[in-house]
């Protein structure tokens, strides 16, 4: 059964006093905009590294002392530019294909408790997406002239703002440590670790997003 509320449901972090909004409109470039986007950069790499892995809450180590895996599904990651490259309209559609129809809230009477919740897992989606438009826009804006990214790249980075920004740094470093996934990655030829082309064992993503959907609350799909 699917219940279907008004209410409208966001992730949003609380705002803090040591967290100031761009409140000026203007954008600044130089060693500043240098320096954000190299953190940008840094997280967003962490960050897809978390979206393919899976989450390991097993308490029982196994023989080595190293906690095992949790779930099944045999996966080889191989990079894909979809999820990587500049925001499109194509490259957009490629994200929200992996996002589920009432954007990962749902209510269940044996989970939830008659209360409407988020499953996790979207919620750091939401986040590593919000990251990557902040990322392409602070980027554009410092190679362009007139100090701006193109217009579907403006288009995005303005429906979040710095708040989320700062918030989706804290909560995906918490993410990665509370999933402390531990697949082995090794080396390539090159001695470069980047997680590409290596056997890992995941949770079938498109199982949970099935069950989101079974039970979601209202009816909308965007990632933003």
């Amino acid at each position: 059964m699917v219940f279907k509320f008004a209410a409208y449901h966001r992730y949003l972090p609380l705002k803090t006093s040591d967290v100031e909004a761009n409140d000026s409109g203007h954008h600044k470039s130089g060693a500043a905009s240098h320096r954000l986007i190299t953190v940008l950069l840094v997280l967003c790499a962490a960050a897809a590294g978390f979206l393919a892995g899976r989450v390991s809450t097993s308490s029982s180590p196994d023989s080595t002392g190293l906690l095992p895996s949790l779930g099944n599904e045999a996966q080889v990651w191989r990079q894909n530019i979809s999820f990587s490259g500049p925001p499109t309209e194509e490259t957009e559609r490629a994200w929200e294909s992996i996002y589920p129809v009432g954007r990962g809230f749902v209510r269940h009477d044996a989970i939830t408790h008659d209360r409407v919740g988020s499953i996790a897992v979207f919620h750091q989606i939401h986040c590593v997406h919000g990251i990557r438009v902040a990322y392409y826009a602070v980027l554009q804006r410092s190679q362009s002239d007139n100090g701006s990214a193109n217009p579907f790249v403006e288009k995005l980075a303005a429906m979040d703002d710095l708040h989320h920004v700062a918030h989706c740094f804290d909560y995906l470093r918490r993410s990665l440590m509370c999933a402390s996934d531990t697949n082995v990655e090794y080396p390539d030829e090159n001695h470069v670790t980047s997680g590409w082309n290596n056997a890992k064992t995941c949770r079938d993503y498109e199982s949970v997003k099935q069950w989101v959907e079974q039970w979601r609350v209202g009816d909308r799909g965007d990632i933003q």
